[in-house]
């Protein structure tokens, strides 16, 4: 396994709603920044579906997802279990020795971490 020594991780989940409220994970996508050149790479995405998930989650208070992208609760129902796309995201993370960073890292970080995840976290 080849380390990326120059590069860093922005990671993004999309969520059936809060944390706090049971939400769901559904999506996870990440892209790496060179930190050399600039330039920006998707290394992963994916629809994942958690065992939690059912067809409430499609409905208020959950749903916003659904109701507010082109996803929908189908292709979430189909997508792959979500230990099968956490193992996956977990190599991703451990190829990246100088860490990982999101646009709202508490709720994404959050997320993950109670889901088993080791995230090396930039400030």
């Amino acid at each position: 396994m080849e380390l990326n020594k120059n590069k860093i991780l922005s990671l993004d989940i999309e969520t059936t709603g809060f944390f706090g409220q049971g939400g769901s994970i559904i999506e996870i996508g990440i892209v790496d920044l060179d930190l050399d050149t600039g330039e920006i790479t998707e290394v992963f995405d994916s629809l994942l579906r958690e065992e939690r998930l059912t067809e409430e989650h499609g409905e208020k208070p959950f749903g916003w997802i659904f109701q507010n992208s082109d996803l929908t609760l189908e292709e979430v129902m189909d997508a792959p279990l979500a230990n099968e796309v956490f193992s996956k995201v977990q190599e991703v993370l451990d190829q990246y020795p100088l860490g990982c960073t999101a646009f709202n890292k508490k709720f994404d970080f959050g997320f993950l971490k109670d889901r088993g995840l080791k995230i090396k976290e930039l400030p």
